[in-house]
């Protein structure tokens, strides 16, 4: 049982608060996806193409834009319409993370209420203990190993099955309830899987 005792390593590595999010390591994981940069690309032109617009009509020509738009109108509805998808948009990404967060937590805890409930139904068991026992030992360590291979599989996300993946999960580092004692057979079968959490 690894000592005795059980490392709650996966929900360390899930504990997200208010100064763990804006943090420079997730501000780097951002710059890493393919749609900010997709983003980037049109936005930034186009700032740069208005700023020069801009500084044209102050500095060079000032009369230039004079008889284009009188009515401001134009501009405040366009404001409005961009600020609304906008905020639209960040508070349905921030629900979505938050609702990822609830979900990866009540992974968790479903394993655990399934563990103990079958832990419990064994009480009235007419087996031998020993044999209760080792079911109980092995429910354990499956149910414990499971929930890193659940976690690794989050955080590999759609390329999961992916065979040129180089870089191995984070999960995989989680400490888990005495893997060694399951025996090898079964976890090279586990190892040579591509759907390892359908295997255990």
């Amino acid at each position: 049982m690894s000592g005795g005792k059980v490392v709650n390593g996966s929900m360390q590595s899930l504990a997200y608060n208010l100064s763990v999010c804006p943090s420079p390591y997730n501000l780097g994981l951002l710059f890493r996806q393919p749609k900010v940069w997709v983003a980037l690309s049109i936005s930034i032109p186009c700032g740069l193409i208005g700023g020069a617009l801009k500084f044209w009509q102050s500095e060079i020509d000032e009369g230039m834009m004079a008889g284009v738009i009188k009515d401001e109108s134009a501009y405040a509805s366009l404001t409005f319409i961009v600020v609304f998808l906008a905020a639209f948009r960040i508070d349905a990404a921030y629900g979505k993370f938050w609702d990822g967060c609830s979900y990866v937590y009540n992974i968790g805890g479903d394993l655990f209420d399934g563990a103990a409930d079958l832990v419990a139904f064994t009480r009235c068991a007419k087996a031998d203990q020993e044999k209760i026992q080792d079911f109980h030992q092995i429910l354990i360590r499956l149910v414990s190993l499971i929930h890193a291979l659940i976690c690794a599989d989050l955080d590999r996300g759609a390329g999961r099955l992916d065979p040129d993946i180089s870089s191995m999960p984070s999960s995989y580092g989680f400490e888990i309830i005495d893997v060694s004692s399951i025996d090898d057979d079964s976890m090279s079968r586990l190892l040579e899987t591509d759907n390892k959490v359908e295997c255990v």
